[in-house]
């Protein structure tokens, strides 16, 4: 629940611990909700820029051979979290080929619920067929 320079720090400290190699799962968290549709709706939330950074550290972790499969895991389920589109959904299908199991097995769940919600967003913005005329 922090704002503007806060987050910069935060999001400084997440940069430098991932470059260092260092980033865990149990550090992930604070990355998690901080571009939430419900943390965006609030005012002094975190800006396009912020999220924008968080986005990127978020799938550099989720694609980096040098952390552990928890890790990288957590950082997929926070970026379908955050951001459900077709860019997180190509990032899921391209680590369910990954070599770890389990990565790869989170990676087809969260692909599997990308594309449930995507249908169910379509099915509810369809327009209802039209009656035929008597």
């Amino acid at each position: 629940n922090c704002s503007g320079e806060f987050i910069d720090s935060l999001l400084s400290r997440g940069e430098k611990a991932f470059k260092d190699g260092a980033l865990n799962a149990g550090e992930l968290g604070a990355f998690r909700d901080l571009c939430s549709p419900a943390n965006q709706r609030s005012a002094g939330g975190a800006t396009d820029k912020q999220c924008a950074r968080n986005r990127d550290l978020l799938s550099d972790v989720a694609e980096s051979k040098k952390l552990d499969a928890q890790t990288r895991s957590l950082a997929l389920a926070s970026l379908a979290y955050q951001w459900p589109d077709d860019k997180t959904s190509k990032l899921a299908r391209a680590l369910v080929k990954d070599g770890d199991k389990s990565l790869a097995d989170q990676a087809d769940r969260t692909l599997k619920r990308l594309e449930q919600r995507k249908a169910t967003e379509q099915a509810s913005t369809a327009k209802p067929p039209a009656k035929p005329v008597k």
